[in-house]
């Protein structure tokens, strides 16, 4: 006997048949299922991709935010780098002063806005002592390694 024999032979019997009209109900049912079930998630995934425009403008101002925020971060580190500097400098001056014999009697400082943008730090310092201390005070001031200008001493 053939194969195709004994499945027509297999076919005729009633519970055979019924099983297989089962089996295409489920199979049916299982694609039925799985169109309900993934449809959405498809319809998800391509509403995703049209929100992908907005997404991309909302990440691109984020970015131009934090690099504004790292510019300006940039700007007070300098200033307070600055700060730090003009302090350090104006006790190095003073030390100085001190070390040479010199007697602080006053000292004011400010800011000044200079060409270009440039800022200009002024110290006024009142010093009291004999001229060689001055004098020597005078000598090793550009030894503090930054850019001074006396422009009066009386």
């Amino acid at each position: 006997m053939s194969a195709l024999t004994l499945m027509r032979q297999a076919l005729a019997h009633p519970w055979n048949r019924a099983m297989l009209r089962a089996l295409a109900a489920m199979l049916l049912v299982d694609a039925l299922v799985a169109a309900l079930w993934f449809g959405p998630a498809w319809r998800r995934a391509d509403a995703a991709l049209h929100d992908t425009p907005l997404m991309l403008q909302q990440r691109h101002s984020l970015l131009e935010r934090v690099k504004d925020a790292q510019e300006k971060s940039v700007d007070i580190r300098k200033r307070l780098a600055s700060t730090i500097l003009q302090a350090d400098l104006a006790r190095k001056v003073i030390a100085l002063a001190q070390h040479q014999g010199l007697k602080l009697k006053d000292a004011t400082y400010h800011e000044d806005a200079g060409q270009g943008g440039m800022q200009i730090w002024q110290q006024d310092l009142a010093l009291e002592g004999t001229y060689p201390a001055l004098r020597a005070f005078l000598r090793d001031l550009p030894a503090l390694g930054a850019l001074n200008a006396v422009t009066e001493a009386i």
